[in-house]
């Protein structure tokens, strides 16, 4: 399935946020380690990279004149990285509301743990979801389902397979531990212009008791937090489906060839042509 031209244009600046992350992770770890080689340690109050962190990191001073301009140089390599996170999710934002795949990125966000950037990640990665004809298939498109490894009548499973988009897989992962939290209403979904069809907030909120109830099960059952995210995932990757391809509950408005979740593919003909 070859992507369009303007698809794979947003595709590569979504990857080139996934790149910024990593510098920026890295360029995080070289002032910290640097600062824990000299004993200095952040005590809180709060969490680190915040607000109140940045500016106590900018009151640190070290005895060595070589260690203040080495020091100097990472903030100053990370402010860098802030800007241009900030500029791209600015772009990114913009194209989400653009082009064919805004109605589909708007109705992914009324899934929980799904915002702007993780909606449009997974329309340029996926494509167009409505292409695949059975939630198995997206998943397995994806890597969430078991690998295999059968012999006569012995059948063994192991880890998932990993195979396809980490991209895609990672923003699934990351969303599907929001489901660890009892479900609830998100306002800002009801207010205008977020407001969506109603039909597509009854499925999310169907998707947060489901999923929910599923995470509580597999947690009392299982004690690795990550097998645990790596078997509820997959339901969500079913959720994820009705983004692409409408249900009967699901129903498009009268009058209209469009899905309720945005793209729809076009029927295909299996009998002979007329």
């Amino acid at each position: 399935m070859v992507p369009a031209r303007e698809l794979e244009a947003l595709r590569d600046l979504v990857r080139a946020r996934e790149d910024l992350r990593g510098d920026l992770m890295r360029a995080r770890h070289r002032i910290s380690k640097l600062l824990l080689r000299q004993g200095i340690l952040w005590t809180g109050p709060g969490e680190t990279w915040t607000e109140r962190h940045l500016q106590w990191l900018s009151e640190v001073r070290f005895q060595q004149p070589l260690q203040e301009v080495l020091f100097g140089e990472y903030l100053a390599h990370h402010e860098v990285l802030l800007a241009r996170r900030e500029r791209l999710d600015r772009l990114i934002g913009e194209q989400s509301v653009q082009g064919p795949w805004a109605p589909l990125v708007a109705r992914l966000r009324c899934l929980r743990g799904i915002e702007t950037l993780t909606a449009v990640g997974l329309v340029c990665e996926i494509g167009d979801i409505g292409a695949f004809s059975h939630p198995k298939q997206l998943s397995s498109y994806l890597g969430l389902v078991p690998s295999e490894h059968s012999s006569g009548t012995k059948r063994r499973q192991g880890s998932i397979t990993k195979v396809g988009s980490s991209h895609a897989r990672r923003l699934l992962v990351e969303a599907a531990w929001n489901y660890r939290r009892a479900p609830s209403v998100s306002l800002t979904l009801q207010a205008p212009p977020a407001r969506q069809p109603p039909a597509a907030i009854e499925t999310a909120w169907r998707a947060q008791i489901r999923l929910h109830r599923r995470w509580a099960h597999l947690d009392a059952a299982c004690s690795k937090k990550r097998t645990t995210v790596a078997v509820a995932v997959r339901p969500r990757a079913r959720v994820l489906r009705l983004g692409g391809r409408p249900t009967t509950r699901l129903s498009p408005a009268p009058h209209t060839s469009r899905s309720v979740w945005g793209w729809r593919p076009a029927p295909r003909h299996t009998g002979p042509a007329t």
